[in-house]
């Protein structure tokens, strides 16, 4: 047990799932709280690269689709090594990354409802370079930024197919 960001007394539990017929199919996880991670002198970064390095064992060539808690730089660095194919969305929450394009100028990331923007080679403000597609679909509250190491329509077209379970 351990204490999680709303306070409460709680467990992380990390799922894996895979797609099957509109549905995910679970078939592996990870739990640990904080507890646990603050007496083992370790952290949740930690957890997540030893589960993504078990998992590059078993996916082979497949992509990895992700949700926004897994957009921080530690993680980019780390599947980009395991050179993961993967399409992951940008958390825009309380603090958004700063993206910046190939000459080191920030990218903007809203735009008009209905417009779809796609970048190539652009970074956080660490060293991985990346590419980043964002439909704005109208009667969304905003865009939804997809990051990948693919063609940048090819990986949000694979985080749509991920909307489509849920």
């Amino acid at each position: 047990m351990g204490k999680l960001k709303d306070g409460r007394q709680g467990l992380w539990l990390f799922v894996l799932s895979c797609p099957l017929r509109r549905q995910a199919i679970p078939f592996g996880l990870s739990v640990y709280s904080s507890k646990t991670i603050g007496d083992e002198s370790g952290s949740r970064n930690l957890e997540h690269l030893e589960l993504f390095n078990w998992l590059k064992g078993l996916m082979n060539d497949r992509v990895l689709v992700q949700d926004r808690e897994f957009s921080y730089g530690e993680l980019f660095e780390a599947r980009t090594r395991s050179q993961f194919k993967f399409g992951l969305r940008l958390n825009l929450g309380a603090r958004p990354p700063v993206i910046l394009d190939e000459a080191g100028d920030r990218v903007a990331l809203s735009w008009i409802p209905g417009q779809q923007v796609r970048c190539r080679n652009v970074r956080d403000q660490g060293p991985v370079r990346l590419n980043l597609a964002g439909p704005w679909k109208k009667g969304s509250e905003e865009p939804r930024w997809v990051v990948t190491p693919m063609d940048p329509e090819e990986g949000r077209r694979i985080y749509e197919l991920r909307m489509k379970m849920e």
